[in-house]
């Protein structure tokens, strides 16, 4: 029903975000609420991830798209936490085109792949960096 909804929204001035987030309080089925982002503009979808945050529109059972994390932010560092523990337990190469870089203004880092303490706990500087912009697109053998 969201989907219809947001269908009849004009995309200009975030108009299908604005009815988005109003109706995700609604929403009665939240593991589908990310079918929204294929009737979204990328602009509008990162607006939506802005103001819900990934944490409340990502199914971790359907995590294929390309993600942008500033790793500054809480809630984007713990989607990269997920998105590490999802690469560490499916099979294949699951981060595909990633690049990492230590700030905005900075150049992607040459031939960055996921660093292995990234996988680790939280605690003695384990998990991922607490800085940079990450960039990945997530795909899932099936």
């Amino acid at each position: 029903q969201i989907e219809f909804i947001i269908k009849q929204f004009p995309s200009h001035d975030f108009c299908r975000v604005y009815a988005c987030v109003i109706l995700h309080a609604r929403c009665l089925d939240l593991e589908n609420f990310h079918t929204i982002f294929k009737f979204l503009e990328p602009r509008e979808q990162h607006e939506l991830v802005h103001r819900l945050g990934w944490l409340n529109v990502m199914n971790p059972l359907h995590p294929e798209r390309v993600y942008v994390l500033d790793l500054r932010r809480y809630e984007d560092r713990e989607m990269c936490k997920v998105l590490v523990k999802l690469a560490v337990s499916e099979p294949g190469a699951n981060w595909n085109d990633e690049g990492y870089r230590w700030s905005i203004k900075d150049p992607y880092v040459p031939g960055w792949e996921l660093p292995a303490e990234w996988a680790s706990p939280d605690k003695d500087d384990g998990g991922p960096r607490r800085f940079g912009r990450l960039r990945l697109r997530y795909t899932s053998d099936k």
